[in-house]
Order: C-alpha cells, then structure tokens, then sequence
C-alpha cells in the first residue's frame, strides 16, 4: 500500500439554504440585460484536511468497475497544448489523440472529446471572458466535484451526437430517460456534483502525475 500524506481540499460547504436551494452559478453573456442586485451564484465553500494516498506503487489495483476510476499512463504527442500559446489546431489534436487513447484503454465503439479546458496554477483577475473560446486560460478548478451527473450526462448526450448515432447505441433502459429529454426545451445549463466533506471518503493520488500524460480515468 501506498504512502499518506495531508493536504487541503476545497468542498461545497453544508449550508442549510441547500436544503430548499438548488447550489448554483450563472455565466451570462456580455451586455446581459440582469438586475445587478441578482446573486450569480449562492456557492460557499469550506477547506478540509484530508489523507491522500500516493497510489503509485499499487496503480493496477484499482479498476473502473469497482472504484470508479482506473490509471493509465500517456504521453501526449501534442507538445504545444502545455506551451505558452497553444492554438486552435493544438487543441483539436490533442481532442482527437483523446479520443484514440479512450477508445484503445476502454475498447469503446466510439468516443467524443467534446470539451477542453485550458488551466494555469493561478487566479485571474477578471469579470468578462467568453466560456465557449476554445484557447481561454483559466485557473485551477474550484471545489471537489465530479463534471458529469446524472441528469447531464444524458442531456449533453443529446446535444453532442446526432439522433443516428444515439440510436445505435442506445440502451434498454436509457429509453425513458432520452424520450424525457427529447420531450423537453433545450436548454444549455450545466450541472456537476459538488462535494460536502465527510470523513468517511477516501482520497488517493498518482503523485508522479505529469502535465505531458493522462492521469485517473473516471
């Protein structure tokens, strides 16, 4: 087994407004016509101490089906997606070498990369950036939190594939939940899990993980 060591994580703080509230974060447009007074978000957060453990000499232990998530080492072929001004073609290189690596680790029919995340280890200091330029920089991820949830996986679904490839590969019981979306308004609203602590959770790390490879796969 691997060895521990503390750090602190961000989570989504227990406030008793979420018991009626719903946590969220509103990105508008420039030039939005909203009441300056509207709160964009009712997001708190709280740090925490926890135990991770360096995986590193116990990776192969862990697997998908069990706990979620599974490490498998690349090194990217794409060089100027880590430079100082990757462009547009680095970002698209890179998608499709996504796409080939997921679909050899999880023999997949087939795989979309259909979003790509620039980050800096630092904040920026800015009120009005556009969430769909493909070539924005932004700083760490706030909070722990899962992107994908169940109600979002289904809908992006729908918004990325195409009503033939969707029906290929649809399943017996993901009819319900495709004919519900089908019947609803489109709307382009995320939504990821955000995390309250608890005590119970474990934390592990591949500490050797490098910017030049592909980490945990959930």
């Amino acid at each position: 087994m691997g060895v521990s060591h503390r750090a602190e994580l961000v989570f989504l703080r227990k406030e008793p407004r979420y018991q009626h509230e719903k946590p969220y974060l509103v990105l508008l447009p420039e030039g939005a016509a909203v009441d300056p007074s509207t709160p964009l978000h009712n997001l708190e957060f709280e740090e925490k101490e926890v135990q991770v453990l360096d995986i590193r000499d116990c990776k192969d232990a862990y697997h998908l089906e069990e706990c979620g998530f599974e490490y498998k080492s690349h090194a990217t072929q794409v060089r100027g997606i880590f430079g100082d001004e990757p462009t547009i073609q680095d970002v698209a290189a890179y998608k499709r070498e996504t796409e080939e690596f997921l679909l050899k680790a999880f023999g997949a029919a087939k795989v979309v990369c259909y979003d790509l995340r620039l980050r800096e280890k630092k904040t920026f200091a800015r009120e009005v950036f556009d969430i769909n330029d493909p070539l924005l920089v932004e700083g760490p991820a706030l909070g722990a939190h899962t992107d994908i949830t169940a109600r979002s996986g289904p809908e992006m679904i729908r918004y990325r594939l195409s009503p033939e490839v969707i029906d290929k590969y649809r399943t017996p019981d993901s009819s319900k939940t495709l004919q519900h979306l089908e019947a609803s308004e489109r709307k382009r609203a995320g939504e990821v899990y955000y995390i309250h602590h608890n005590e119970n959770q474990k934390w592990v790390q591949a500490i050797d993980s490098r910017s030049d490879g592909q980490g945990p796969l959930g």
